[in-house]
C-alpha cells in the first residue's frame, strides 16, 4: 500500500467545505474541525471504464451516480434534490466533456470518548470506491478489475487521503456459466454490481483453468512475530498473521512512516502483546459489536 496512490485516469480532490486542500506526498491535509469534507475523483473520458461506489455498514454495495448525470434523467426525487446540491457544489469548476466526475460529502465529527475530545470522521461514510475495468495494449478488455478504496482518515485528529487498491482480480467463467470474481466470497453484493456493470464483451477464463490465490500461512512463526495479510486504509486498521491466529491491529500500535501509520501487505513484522480486542464503543451512529477477531496485536515494529 501507498499512502497516497494515483490511479490511473483519475484525478483526486479534497475540499473542507467548498476549499481546496492540497495533499502532501503522504496525503496529509492537516487538522479539521467541524463542518464537512469532500472527495471527488475526475474520471478522464480516455481512462478505462470506471464505475463509483457506495458501501454501507452492512457491506451493501450499489453503484452510485456521476455528479454531471442530467437530474432529468434520475427517477428518484429524493435522489434529484441530491444530485441538485451536488452540482451547485460543481459550480465554477469546468471538466472536458465525456469525464465523470464522482464524489462523497462527508461529516467532520468529534470523537468525544478521548480527553481531549478528537476530530475525525467515521467509517465506511468516509469512503469513496472506484471500480476499473482494465484494458491492456491497444485498448483491448484483460477481464481483470482493480477496487480502489479512496478515503479522508484521521490519526489523533491529524488527516490524511489515502488511495488504495484493495482488489486486483480477473473475471473467470464458472461450471454454470456465471460470471465470478475471486475473494468476493464475503462480497457477493460487490460481485452482484461488478457482474451487472461489466462490459459486454469482457473475456472470461474457464473456472478450470483459473488459479486462485493462495491464502498467506502462519507456519513457521515464531511468539512475538507476525505477516501481515491485509491493511484496511479507509478503516486505519489491519490484519496480522501470527503463530496464534490472525490478529487485528489498531493505527495506533503501529510506528508512522513518517507521519501516517499503516503496514505494508506482506511484511514481516514484531508484536508486542497479543490479547483480546477491545470492544468497539456504543455511539449515536453504532451499537456495541463483537470484533470478528479473536486477537489484537499491539506495540508493532517493523523493519
Amino acid at each position: 500500500m501507498s499512502a497516497f496512490s494515483t490511479i490511473p485516469g483519475v484525478t483526486l480532490e479534497v475540499y473542507k467545505q467548498n476549499r481546496q486542500l492540497t495533499p502532501e506526498s503522504d496525503g496529509y491535509v492537516g487538522q479539521l474541525f467541524s463542518g464537512s469534507a469532500t472527495i471527488l475523483a475526475v474520471i478522464d473520458p480516455s481512462a478505462d471504464k470506471m464505475i463509483g461506489l457506495f458501501r454501507d455498514g452492512q457491506d451493501h454495495y450499489v453503484r452510485v451516480w456521476n455528479w454531471l448525470t442530467d437530474v432529468s434523467q434520475i427517477p428518484s426525487p429524493i435522489v434529484q434534490e441530491q444530485q441538485r446540491k451536488r452540482q451547485k457544489f460543481l459550480e465554477g469548476h469546468s471538466f472536458q466533456e465525456g469525464s465523470q466526475v464522482y464524489g462523497v460529502n462527508m461529516p467532520l465529527r468529534v470523537f468525544s470518548y478521548e480527553s481531549p475530545p478528537i476530530n475525525t470522521v467515521h467509517y465506511p461514510e468516509n469512503m469513496l470506491i472506484l471500480a476499473r475495468y482494465v484494458r491492456g495494449k491497444g485498448g483491448c478488455l484483460t477481464g481483470g478489475v482493480q477496487i480502489w478504496k479512496v478515503a479522508l482518515v484521521s490519526q489523533n485528529g491529524e488527516f490524511f487521503l489515502t488511495v488504495q487498491q484493495a482488489y486486483n482480480t480477473t473475471a473467470y467463467r464458472n461450471a454454470d456459466g456465471q460470471m465470478r470474481f475471486p475473494r468476493f466470497e464475503q462480497h457477493r453484493l460487490l460481485e452482484r454490481v461488478l457482474v451487472a456493470n461489466a462490459p459486454e464483451d469482457l473475456p472470461l477464463m474457464s473456472e478450470e483453468k483459473f488459479v486462485f490465490v493462495k491464502q498467506r500461512s502462519g507456519r513457521g512463526l515464531q511468539e512475538g512475530e507476525g505477516i501481515v495479510d491485509r491493511w484496511y486504509a479507509a478503516r486505519n486498521m489491519g490484519c496480522v498473521i501470527t503463530a496464534k491466529g490472525s490478529a487485528r491491529v489498531h493505527w495506533s500500535d503501529v510506528p508512522p512512516r513518517p507521519r501516517l501509520r499503516f503496514l505494508v501487505e506482506g511484511e514481516r513484522v514484531r508484536i508486542g502483546t497479543l490479547g483480546a480486542p477491545p470492544q468497539n464503543p456504543k455511539t449515536d451512529l453504532r451499537k456495541v459489536r463483537k470484533s470478528r477477531f479473536e486477537l489484537q496485536a499491539t506495540g508493532i515494529e517493523v523493519g
